[in-house]
């Protein structure tokens, strides 16, 4: 069972909170089990108790993994017999599931246990579609409109950013929650009369850096429980 479970929201970057820049540092910033790192556009950072978040989620009515209300709006329409278009239906930004930034640790008898920032951990932007899609067109498209590069990846090289003490007989590990902007929408071709829909999904991540570690906007924390696997503690799915 997760024994601490945080209302995890990207204040800074909806915001909500106003955070000083975190100078590099030249050794492992350590932090509790219960601190989180929140992480601004402008490459600052900032780390808060978990009961600082619960007062900050009382006060904004804002909650990880909700999307806004839909937005219409219809791109790349050409009036003839034959056509493609693609047409956005919802345009949101949230809290993301978890993104692994470590392997899953067991502090066996010692609270003195810890985890970094391990290399080779990645997070990319990304377009899926349904089968008959032109997906190169979406990103094309998308990518133009809202000048967004779909072939973007981060991945981590620096292994002494963040340092996370693990508690006493837990399973541990660093995680992401990333703030993503997801667009859902539809690629309509064919006859104009009776098109082809077909469905896409694109997900997109905001470039920062602090103390030396390039990855994206969003919150870094601890994920720990007493069992192993470790569930996700934002989104579903286990961590081994």
């Amino acid at each position: 069972m997760l024994l601490t479970q945080y209302i995890i929201l990207t204040f800074m970057s909806l915001g909500l909170v106003q955070a000083s820049p975190t100078a590099p540092h030249d050794s492992p910033q350590r932090l509790s089990f219960d601190d989180v790192v929140l992480l601004g556009n402008d490459g600052s950072s900032k780390v808060l108790k978990e009961s600082e978040y619960n007062k900050l989620a009382a006060r904004s009515n804002v909650t990880p993994n909700t999307l806004a209300p839909q937005m219409r709006q219809v791109l790349n329409r050409r009036g003839c017999e034959q056509s493609t278009e693609i047409e956005v239906i919802s345009d949101t930004q949230f809290t993301n599931s978890d993104v692994a930034m470590s392997p899953v640790v067991n502090s066996a008898g010692s609270d003195s246990d810890s985890l970094a920032v391990s290399r080779g951990y990645s997070i990319a932007n990304s377009v899926t579609v349904t089968a008959g899609a032109d997906i190169t067109l979406v990103k094309d498209i998308l990518g133009l409109s809202f000048s967004i590069a779909y072939a973007q990846t981060w991945t981590t090289t620096d292994t002494q950013t963040f340092t996370f003490s693990v508690p006493d007989n837990q399973y541990g590990l660093i995680v992401s929650q990333p703030l993503v902007r997801r667009i859902l929408g539809q690629t309509i071709s064919g006859c104009t009369d009776n098109p082809t829909r077909t469905d896409f999904t694109a997900d997109s991540y905001s470039s920062k850096a602090f103390g030396g570690l390039d990855w994206v906007t969003g919150i870094i924390r601890l994920c720990n429980s007493t069992t192993y696997p470790v569930s996700f503690c934002s989104g579903e799915g286990e961590h081994y």
